[in-house]
């Protein structure tokens, strides 16, 4: 994904969180030099939905990249203010593009994606904070690409890496899924959640 669209989307989402958060009333009390007080976990689990983006990409930057919209689902579970463990699904429909060779370069494909996440809270009471996702993802994925000679369908399990920002309803993330078949995925990816 264009650095440019990742900032203004982080920024936008930073700036809007914050403001839910700061209208809250809470008492802790952060000393100098210390981590943010938090409150105890009350509702550990929680569960979103959320759209996204595939940013599709080759590497020598000659060939065109696309996009394709994703539809993301995902169950959490918060072991402390500072770890969580998460299982995220996303669907992406077909999508492709043609090189300046007339020949169409296609992705599409649904991803399984087990995680912890490293987070550090910003605030109080917990509500916003920024974290790091180390996990793997399972892909089932359509593609087809020049090297291939055409159109393969097949699986594959692989490392990704993501950073994030989340307040107690909404959340905004990257995540890097390293390439396929000559391809580079990444993703934008924002939505809502709910805890319980």
């Amino acid at each position: 994904m264009r650095g440019s669209y990742f900032l203004c989307f982080f920024l936008a989402f930073g700036c809007t969180a914050y403001a839910e958060t700061s209208s809250y009333e809470n008492t802790g009390v952060i000393e100098e030099g210390k981590l943010p007080a938090t409150k105890p976990i009350r509702q550990p689990w929680y569960v979103g939905v959320g759209g996204g983006i595939f940013d599709v990409d080759y590497d020598d930057g000659r060939r065109p990249h696309f996009e394709s919209t994703t539809i993301n689902g995902f169950v959490g579970y918060d072991i402390s203010h500072y770890l969580s463990v998460e299982l995220f699904v996303a669907y992406a429909p077909e999508s492709s593009a043609r090189d300046d060779d007339s020949f169409r370069s296609l992705f599409g494909g649904t991803l399984f994606s087990p995680a912890l996440l490293v987070k550090y809270p910003l605030d109080r009471v917990d509500l916003l904070e920024v974290y790091v996702r180390l996990g793997g993802s399972y892909i089932d994925y359509t593609i087809a690409t020049p090297e291939l000679g055409g159109r393969i369908d097949d699986t594959i399990f692989q490392q990704n890496l993501g950073v994030g920002i989340r307040s107690k309803s909404f959340f905004l993330e990257y995540v890097n899924y390293g390439e396929i078949e000559s391809l580079y995925l990444e993703q934008i990816r924002l939505g809502v959640r709910l805890r319980f």
